[in-house]
């Protein structure tokens, strides 16, 4: 029989004392959340935190997009060459395609590979190539950068490259006026 300082285990309805934290019957809290506490078995959330790791790793390879990072710099200008490093920072592949230079006055030279391979265009992730590119006719035969008498001889390099995946940083710098 209950009396009025008694009341009922929440778990196994024997009567507790009023107050009572945990039944002296079935061992169980009163309380949900020591009930909750007492209920987690250590082993198994150690047990679980391989697999969440992976499961994160596994997620964030996912969520990375592979991209192509090329940077471009001038190392050297001559009359009818340019010698230019293409360095690719990204996780991917790029695809260097060349230079357009373009003097101030806006007139744009195509500058053409000095034969090598098309496989040679392309810049894998973390490494660096160097080209070098001369300004060629349709025949074939080099047209040098056509200066001007005035001695205007600054031209900006635009970078040309296979878009797929990949942000190109052209040269801050200028191709100054070259050695002859």
């Amino acid at each position: 029989m209950t009396t009025e300082t008694e009341q009922r285990c929440v778990i196994c309805k024997s009567p507790i004392h009023e107050g009572a934290t945990k039944c002296i019957q079935c061992g169980s809290y009163q309380n949900p959340f020591y009930r909750f506490l007492t209920g987690i078995d250590v082993k198994s959330i150690v047990a679980l935190i391989p697999i969440a790791t992976l499961a994160f790793v596994f997620i964030k390879d996912q969520m990375i997009t592979p991209r192509s990072d090329l940077k471009i710099a001038s190392l050297d200008c001559k009359i009818d060459t340019i010698t230019v490093a293409a360095a690719n920072l990204g996780n991917r592949d790029a695809l260097f395609a060349g230079v357009d230079l373009i003097r101030g006055d806006s007139t744009r030279i195509k500058m053409s590979f000095s034969a090598i391979p098309k496989s040679e265009l392309l810049v894998p992730s973390g490494k660096t190539n160097i080209y070098e590119l001369k300004a060629l006719g349709s025949d074939g035969s080099s047209l040098g950068l056509k200066f001007d008498e005035q001695g205007f001889c600054d031209y900006r390099l635009k970078i040309r490259a296979l878009e797929f995946e990949q942000s190109i940083d052209a040269p801050k710098s200028i191709c100054a006026c070259p050695e002859k």
